[in-house]
This record gives C-alpha cells, sequence and structure tokens, in this order.
C-alpha cells in the first residue's frame, strides 16, 4: 500500500524530471499537486523520516533547477533588452546622419 508520503515522493521526483527537462509550466502544475497533498499529510511516522528527507532532498534540487532557469531567463532577457537599446540608438544616430 502507497502511504501519502510515498506519494509525495513520486510527485516531488516528476516535478524533478519536469525541471530537468525545462518544463517548467509542467512543475508549477504538479506543485498545486503537491500542496494539495501536503495539506493532507499525517504526522510522520519514525519509518517514514528517510521518505521525507528525499522528499526534502528532491524538492531542494527542483528550486535549484528554477532558480537557474530563472537566472538564465533574466540574463537572456536583458542582453535582448541591451540589444533593442543599441539597435533603437543606432536608428536614431542613422536618421540624424551621423
Amino acid at each position: 500500500m502507497i502511504t501519502s508520503w510515498e506519494s509525495l515522493l513520486d510527485l516531488v521526483r516528476r516535478m524533478l524530471l519536469a525541471a530537468e527537462a525545462g518544463e517548467f509550466g509542467r512543475v508549477a502544475e504538479l506543485e498545486a499537486e503537491r500542496n494539495a497533498i501536503v495539506s493532507r499529510l499525517p504526522q510522520p511516522a519514525d519509518a517514514q523520516l528517510q521518505l521525507l528527507r528525499d522528499i526534502v532532498e528532491t524538492d531542494r534540487q527542483v528550486v535549484a533547477l528554477t532558480v537557474a532557469a530563472h537566472r538564465k531567463a533574466a540574463s537572456a532577457l536583458e542582453h535582448q533588452r541591451r540589444a533593442s537599446s543599441h539597435a533603437a540608438s543606432y536608428a536614431r544616430m542613422s536618421r540624424i546622419g551621423l
């Protein structure tokens, strides 16, 4: 019989797979499921403490991948903003004959 703790571990592992694949929309969907499960979890028994450790470690990996992807996207966005600004400056300068 699968416990709710085991279901949670399975879910965070699926979140990790989605994060590793760069499917952060799927991560968000699974996070909503995770939150619903967490709200119904019983107090862990001693036998479930390793499961809890595995859940926390897997979730930590998901967060790390998400933060890294966010930073990469923010950097790309800033690069694009700068390129657009330079292109606009060039266009202005070209119109006045500089």
